[in-house]
């Protein structure tokens, strides 16, 4: 199995998402990207990883990076393994917090890491992966020379039971439908149900709460207003989360 620097899951079919979801969910969770020490030394470029990509030391020896974009409302890049001619990545990448990064994207000096799912910024925050790229599931070809930039996911077709009027979000690894209304109630403003875009099985259903509630409330029927699903809330483009209100 290929590994990239820090945590790069894997896996085929249902017991494949399963452990992904898992290992992400306890990624996302705990906040904390892995931060072993970093490789110093640029190794030499694998066949196929074009030459303004930019190296990234990391844990196992780091990723080039490919990255364009002015993140309105997402960049768009490609990251490499260091050490083979494949893509870790391929699609786009959402900044947590709104405006774009310092610095250029050309400059290595401008990110700390890559642990996965999220591209960490030298800046203090992170671009995260919000595209479904999984080679071994679904088939994408993940050899360094298929890096396109212009990659835009697309939905999936609707699986049964899912309500026509569902949106559908990327993720890093496998998407989502959504469905959303606001609902009574100030803890829990909004209201709706999560369906796992490749069998339409319900991931969650309940309350959501916003995260963090200002500047204010977020019309969560306009669909410009949601960007990505990660397994565990929904993003949103002022870098906001719509977060699960689990019931006791």
């Amino acid at each position: 199995m290929r590994r990239g620097p820090c945590f790069h899951p894997t896996g085929q079919g249902a017991l494949g998402r399963a452990v992904r979801r898992s290992a992400l969910a306890i990624v996302l969770l705990s906040g904390a990207a892995c931060q072993p020490e970093a490789a110093s030394h640029e190794p030499a470029r694998p066949d196929g990883v074009p030459e303004e990509a930019i190296w990234v030391g990391g844990a196992d020896g780091g990723v080039f990076l490919l990255v364009v974009g002015d993140g309105d409302p997402a960049y768009r890049g490609c990251i490499f393994f260091d050490r083979s001619p494949h893509l870790s990545y391929n699609g786009l990448l959402v900044k947590n917090t709104p405006g774009p990064i310092e610095g250029a994207l050309d400059d290595p000096a401008a990110f700390d890491a890559w642990d996965g799912v999220r591209l960490h910024l030298a800046e203090g925050g992170w671009l995260r992966a919000a595209s479904p790229f999984n080679p071994e599931t679904f088939g994408h070809d993940d050899s360094a020379e298929a890096c396109d930039l212009d990659y835009a996911p697309t939905a999936p077709p609707l699986p049964a039971g899912v309500p026509e009027d569902s949106v559908w979000l990327g993720g890093p690894f496998d998407g989502a439908f959504v469905h959303l209304s606001p609902a009574a109630g100030t803890d829990a403003p909004y209201e709706g149900t999560v369906y796992y875009d490749y069998s339409g099985e319900v991931a969650y259903a309940g309350a959501f709460r916003l995260e963090p509630p200002e500047p204010g409330p977020v019309d969560v029927t306009d669909r410009s207003q949601l960007t990505d699903w990660d397994g565990v809330a929904i993003h949103l483009a002022d870098g906001r989360r719509l977060v699960p209100v689990q019931s006791d």
